[in-house]
C-alpha cells in the first residue's frame, strides 16, 4: 500500500459501513482486487463490515447486487459498470475488473 494512501484507508475504516450501516469492525474493500491491478485509489474503495466484506468475498458480487439494492448506484458513482450476462464489474477507463 502507497504510503500516502494509509491515511485514506484508515479514514475509510472510520466510517459506516456502505452496504448495512455498521459502525464497527470496518475496513476498507478493494472493488478491484489489488491482483487485478486495482489500487488504494479513492474510487476502488469502499467500507464494508467483517459481515458485508466477508458476504462480498464468499457469495459474490451479483448476489451483493440483489440483496443491497443501493449498491449498484455506488459503483456508477465511482465510475463502474456492471455487466449482467458476464457478472463482471468494469471501470469506464479500463483499468481492471472484478468477477
Amino acid at each position: 500500500m502507497r504510503h500516502e494512501n494509509k491515511a485514506l484507508v484508515r479514514a475509510l475504516a472510520a466510517l459506516a459501513c456502505e452496504m448495512c450501516g455498521a459502525h464497527s469492525n470496518n475496513a476498507a474493500h478493494h472493488i478491484v482486487t489489488r491482483a487485478r491491478m486495482g489500487g488504494d485509489y479513492p474510487w476502488n474503495l469502499m467500507t464494508l463490515c467483517f459481515r458485508c466484506h466477508r458476504e462480498w468475498h464468499d457469495k459474490g458480487l451479483g448476489w451483493m447486487l440483489k440483496k443491497w439494492s443501493h449498491l449498484l448506484g455506488r459503483l456508477h458513482f465511482r465510475g463502474f459498470q456492471y455487466d449482467e450476462n458476464s457478472g463482471k464489474l468494469f471501470r469506464s477507463h479500463d483499468i481492471g475488473e472484478q468477477e
